[in-house]
């Protein structure tokens, strides 16, 4: 084989596998915490198709990253909203973007679309968004001691914003109902 020939072919095998992905199955997330009737139903599984589930405070905004493959190469055209506004696709990596806000607790429910021109998929993105809460304090209960030892309880603080224990330097034991710092 001529080496012109060789690279021809080399060529046309790779410019047949960038064409196709492989996109796996859809995934479906869980709805223990939405309301069923406002996700959409996707045409192709006949099923309630969520996304995916976040959480963020109330008065931010939320960036969602989406994906959209098809596994024959062809290009997709994805919308927001039922046939509403479309979204930028990048071509090589399929993700698209979009934002979502809200003033006051609740679920924002969006549905997306997205065909390549022949198949249709439909799902939703749900984002709930919550009001700041304060810091909660708690304890961590303890093994009990035989008798004649004291017994204690580690009471921690929670951090306001993330709602995780605080590890040093604000750990507390009680003592005989004294509470003494570490």
């Amino acid at each position: 084989m001529q080496r012109t020939q060789l690279i021809s072919l080399i060529i046309l095998l790779l410019v047949g596998v960038a064409g196709a992905q492989n996109c796996g199955v859809q995934g479906f997330a869980k709805m223990d915490d939405v309301d069923p009737n406002q996700v959409v139903i996707d045409p192709v599984s006949s099923q309630r198709l969520l996304v995916q589930f976040v959480r963020a405070k109330v008065n931010t905004t939320v960036t969602i990253r989406g994906t959209a493959c098809d596994d024959d190469g062809d290009p997709m055209i994805v919308w927001r909203d039922v046939q509403g506004e479309q979204l930028p696709v990048d071509p090589n990596t399929g993700v698209f973007t979009f934002e979502v806000a809200a003033n006051a607790p609740g679920i924002v429910y969006t549905a997306i679309g997205v065909t390549d021109g022949t198949d249709t998929r439909m799902g939703t993105y749900a984002v709930e968004f919550y009001q700041n809460s304060a810091p909660v304090l708690g304890y961590v209960p303890v093994k009990p001691t035989p008798v004649g030892k004291a017994k204690q309880k580690l009471l921690m603080v929670w951090h306001k914003y993330t709602g995780m224990p605080l590890t040093s330097g604000f750990a507390f034991r009680v003592k005989n109902n004294d509470v003494q710092t570490d």
